[in-house]
């Protein structure tokens, strides 16, 4: 023997309490059958828990003012009306240039181009003059359209 002591523990190899077993595989019903019965009885449940909670209908009674109607036929769509709509046009043009500009102004600021920035100030004061002018024909020509009426 070697003059070295040995590890008591060392010397002894112990076999497992149980031998090493090979999983059985599941039936295909405890794979398929038993998730698929939980799911259709969850469903049951829950659909015979909803269709025993429908209310009843209730009927609500509510008075209603009734207004008098005036009718007034016109032949023909009145001029002012259709200025209006031609301003009310423009307007939705002008603001659709704004909001371009707008979104050229972000991308200025973003970059922090004092040019550009100038630049775009410029065109929405354009824009905002054009709007104030389309502005004050659309409220004049709305007002003679409603007076024609």
């Amino acid at each position: 023997m070697s003059d070295q002591p040995q590890d008591p523990y060392q010397q002894f190899q112990y076999a497992p309490a149980v031998p090493p077993q090979v999983p059985k595989k599941a039936s295909k019903f405890k794979r398929f059958g038993l998730p698929v019965g939980l799911l259709l009885a969850g469903l049951l449940v829950g659909g015979v828990s909803g269709a025993s909670a429908v209310p009843e209908p209730v009927e609500i009674v509510k008075e209603v003012p009734v207004e008098k109607i005036v009718t007034k036929t016109v032949k023909e769509t009145p001029a002012s009306c259709l200025k209006a709509i031609q301003y009310a046009e423009q307007i939705f043009g002008v603001a659709a240039d704004m909001t371009d500009v707008m979104s050229d102004g972000i991308k200025a600021a973003a970059y922090g181009s004092a040019a550009d920035i100038n630049a775009v100030t410029a065109r929405i004061e354009v824009l905002n003059a054009s709007l104030d002018t389309h502005t004050a024909s659309y409220k004049t020509a709305r007002d003679s359209c409603q007076a024609s009426k």
